[in-house]
């Protein structure tokens, strides 16, 4: 957590303020830039989003990979200069900065196994609009720290404008994202495995007894 916690109020709201105006959603996606990650759907969904609200907002891309480029080139073929900014790889603790700075996570990956960059940014006070798949469904509660829809651009577009166009149920799902994060801590996480060794134990010693 200790990413997190160096930053101070003052550092995160001139992070912020880099990229959006006062009152503009700030959005963020981290990925490696590769085929894999359905980053292709992301981008045709935002400019769903920015076809159906007249909100402006700002999405910041972390990540490199080898289709940066092409996907940069789409960007700017699709008008979304103004909305979308690739800032390429950032060290964790900036990341971090990036989650506390920003007002929604958006994800379009069907490949993940574990959904540990949800937990990431949860941690940063983040919810999350995603599309439905089996590391995403372990860790986005639908309605409660994000919203799962089925992989289609529309759906996932109305899901973010949902979220972006609702103020109190964005602020309530970051608060729920805080402390949906807070079970994956370190030293929450240190807690349940010492438990599970004991556990372990007790069962082999009980087991061990004539």
């Amino acid at each position: 957590m200790e990413d997190y916690t160096c930053w101070t109020a003052q550092q995160v709201h001139a992070f912020r303020n880099q990229y959006a105006a006062t009152d503009e959603p700030l959005l963020i996606s981290v990925s490696r830039m590769a085929k894999e990650k359905n980053l292709d759907f992301l981008i045709d969904g935002l400019a769903k989003v920015k076809g159906l609200i007249c909100t402006p907002f700002k999405c910041l891309l972390v990540g490199d990979g080898p289709e940066k480029t092409r996907l940069e080139e789409k960007v700017s073929a699709l008008g979304l200069d103004g909305q979308i900014i690739f800032t390429g790889n950032m060290p964790p603790r900036e990341v971090a900065r990036c989650y506390l700075a920003a007002d929604l996570f958006i994800f379009a990956s069907t490949s993940e196994t574990q959904g540990m960059v949800l937990v990431e940014a949860m941690a940063g006070g983040c919810p999350v609009v995603a599309v439905r798949a089996s590391g995403v469904h372990d860790v986005v509660k639908d309605g409660y720290n994000g919203l799962t829809v089925a992989e289609s651009t529309h759906s996932w577009a109305k899901a973010v404008i949902n979220m972006l166009t609702d103020s109190q149920q964005l602020s309530a799902m970051s608060q729920n994202s805080l402390s949906f994060a807070e079970n994956y801590s370190e030293e929450n996480i240190t807690e349940k495995v010492l438990k599970l060794y004991r556990r372990v134990v007790i069962l082999g010693k009980s087991k061990n007894v004539p």
